[in-house]
């Protein structure tokens, strides 16, 4: 009788363990809230896999990197011109919330899209103290391509300017908006439900 009763026990543990285990993450959407709401979800689908940009990794020559390779933690995707008040503000705001993580957990990257040569950027990114932002050149040509049609990337027709990539490299938000990140705890709070993947 008392190995039944353990055996029933010990059942109904481990149903209720794996039950709460196959629990499915928070709707993202259910984070959206007081600030959090100037982030809107993706529902493109893309990945980071179909993203590639040029940029330079360490000391080595500018190259096109696809996206997947940074795959294991945030990246914030955000676009800009040294000739854009708006855009360097939106970059301090970025580089207060890198510093605040840490590089290896969030990393973002700004996209100077303008075609210009991949060392002018980098020296204008160090003049404007963003030396510790990851600095790119532009988006490989098939990534416009490909991403012509799709809405929530028209940075060219006053469209989307920062999106952000959860770890497993989906696409999870954007915002046309200049956040402050760091000083707004409904953002940083979403921001850290995704470094978890609890969304």
């Amino acid at each position: 009788m008392r190995y039944t009763r353990f055996s029933f026990l010990t059942l109904c543990f481990v149903s209720f363990f794996t039950a709460a285990s196959a629990v499915q993450a928070i709707d993202i959407r259910d984070y959206l809230v007081a600030e959090a709401s100037l982030l809107e979800p993706t529902v493109s689908g893309i990945n980071s896999s179909h993203i590639s940009v040029r940029m330079r990794q360490g000391d080595e020559e500018s190259r096109l990197v696809n996206l997947s390779e940074k795959r294991g933690k945030v990246l914030v995707l955000t676009t800009w011109h040294e000739r854009s008040g708006a855009s360097r503000v939106n970059l301090r705001q970025l580089q207060r919330l890198q510093r605040k993580l840490g590089k290896d957990v969030l990393e973002v990257i700004a996209i100077h899209d303008s075609g210009i040569h991949f060392a002018r950027v980098a020296r204008e990114m160090e003049r404007l103290g963003f030396g510790d932002l990851t600095v790119a050149q532009s988006f490989g040509p098939q990534v416009m391509r490909d991403l012509a049609f799709q809405a929530e990337f028209s940075m060219n027709r006053g469209g989307r300017f920062t999106w952000v990539i959860d770890p497993k490299g989906e696409f999870r938000l954007l915002t046309d908006t200049i956040l402050y990140w760091v000083d707004m705890p409904a953002v940083m709070e979403l921001i850290e439900a995704l470094i978890e993947g609890d969304v």
